[in-house]
């Protein structure tokens, strides 16, 4: 079974960027995308996607609270968060609210690759488990 990825950015430029970084790191995987937070959840519950990659500040409904809905109604969804502030009490947000990671969007091109994959790879493994 492909990898789902649904990528839930508001800026149209980003979403796409990351939709085509995605698609060239993730060949044969399946990459959805949501501009907003209704759109996320919908397509979350509809496909249930092994990775979810969300905007903290995603509207109408807010990255962690998009977060506890997508865990709620799919906990098998990895939820890797993006967002531009750092700190404590955030990081501390997003764990509660049932994110698998948090990266920084100035140090997307970095970080992101890693983690995307580390996640597959559990997801891969989660997928042979159940069979």
């Amino acid at each position: 079974m492909a990898l789902e990825i649904l990528i839930a950015e508001e800026h149209d430029g980003l979403r796409s960027a990351l939709c085509e970084w995605a698609r060239v790191a993730f060949p044969r995987g399946q990459i959805l995308q949501a501009g907003n937070g209704a759109v996320a959840l919908e397509l979350a519950r509809a496909h249930r996607p092994g990775i979810a990659l969300v905007n903290l500040t995603l509207p109408p409904t807010d990255g962690l609270e998009v977060t506890r809905q997508i865990k709620a109604s799919t906990p098998q969804t990895r939820v890797i968060i993006m967002t531009m502030r750092d700190g404590r009490s955030l990081k501390a947000a997003i764990t509660t609210a049932g994110a698998s990671a948090c990266v920084l969007k100035h140090r997307l091109a970095d970080e992101l690759e890693p983690v995307l994959r580390s996640l597959a790879r559990e997801d891969a493994d989660t997928n042979e488990d159940e069979k």
